[in-house]
């Protein structure tokens, strides 16, 4: 561990702006800030050497050291899902192009957190699919094949007391979908997908078991899916189906279903990715944005650690750049 790490909230700034200044510091004793202005950074003993120059500031002086956390990996969250309630039989699905699907526990889907009642879709350590809901989980057979598209859905039906877990390759010619049905409590589930709602990662005390690859088109819908109704038709509304093609250069992430569940994605995933419906003959996301509806995820995306600021600095008039 580096003892002392910070940054500053911008790179430059003009005289009357405010710079923040955030330190993460292991030392048991304070840390100590100042100003100076760099005459010459070339350590080389047989050279000029590190020339500074201090300068009069108003935060010089010592502060507390304390650590703060970098919280590493993308995902993208809906905060509030009042209306997602009442739903006796759902399903959520999602097409997924996994790129480590052997490296540990990835959630794909999640939903409720730490709650009594959270559910996930994710991928297990062994690199196949599972969906859990409460204390409750189902799991399938087949490892997933890094790099290809799959479409995984998870279905609770509380009229037959099932979980069922499905899954269909669309990377391979003439697939057929494989579905694992198991039978379940009906105090297993509260009658509501409960908030945060969560793409790429699950929520313990921070996010975690972040998921690496390719995510297009999840959805929620309000009934049990079978293998006869499968596959639905893109176009069928849907209670909620979050449509990563719209307003591709923004943080958010669009609904298309019938409650609006607008959501955003944190630590900047990379979005405009090639979909699973990609042609290749449109080589610019503006030109042909639906076959550009995949958000990639990684485990390690960094956008803002968020740490609190130690201390600011208001640049004066007649500081010299």
């Amino acid at each position: 561990m580096i003892p002392l790490v910070g940054y500053v909230n911008k790179l430059s700034g003009r005289s009357g702006e405010i710079l923040e200044f955030k330190v993460s510091s292991a030392l048991k004793v304070p840390f100590e800030a100042s100003l100076v202005r760099i005459r010459c950074s070339d350590p080389n003993p047989n050279g000029p050497g590190i020339r500074e120059k201090t300068i009069k500031a108003s935060f010089t002086g010592q502060y507390p050291s304390r650590l703060q956390n970098v919280n590493l990996g993308s995902y993208g969250i809906v905060d509030c899902v009042p209306a997602l309630k009442n739903l006796n039989n759902f399903t959520v699905s999602v097409t997924i192009w996994p790129t480590t699907p052997k490296k540990g526990r990835q959630a794909i889907i999640s939903w409720g957190g730490q709650s009594n009642y959270n559910g996930i879709l994710g991928i297990s350590e062994e690199g196949t699919l599972f969906g859990e809901i409460g204390n409750t989980s189902i799991h399938h057979l087949e490892p997933l094949l890094t790099r290809n598209w799959y479409t995984a859905w998870l279905v609770y039906n509380l009229d037959d007391q099932t979980l069922s877990l499905g899954c269909l390759s669309l990377s391979a010619k003439n697939a057929n979908p494989t579905v694992i049905v198991e039978k379940v409590r009906k105090d297993i589930y509260s009658g509501s997908i409960t908030l945060p709602l969560i793409f790429g990662a699950e929520l313990k005390k921070e996010a975690c078991s972040h998921f690496n690859g390719k995510m297009e088109r999840p959805r929620i819908h309000d009934f049990a899916l079978s293998e006869e109704n499968f596959p639905l038709n893109s176009n069928d509304k849907c209670y909620a189906d979050w449509d990563f093609a719209k307003e591709i250069s923004s943080k958010k992430l669009i609904d298309n279903g019938s409650q609006g569940l607008e959501g955003r994605l944190v630590n900047m995933p990379t979005r405009a990715m090639t979909g699973s419906n990609w042609t290749s003959k449109e080589m610019c996301w503006r030109h042909a944005p639906q076959q550009y509806g995949a958000i990639h995820f990684h485990d390690d995306d960094l956008h803002d650690c968020e740490w609190d600021t130690d201390f600011s600095f208001k640049i004066p008039d007649d500081l010299p750049s």
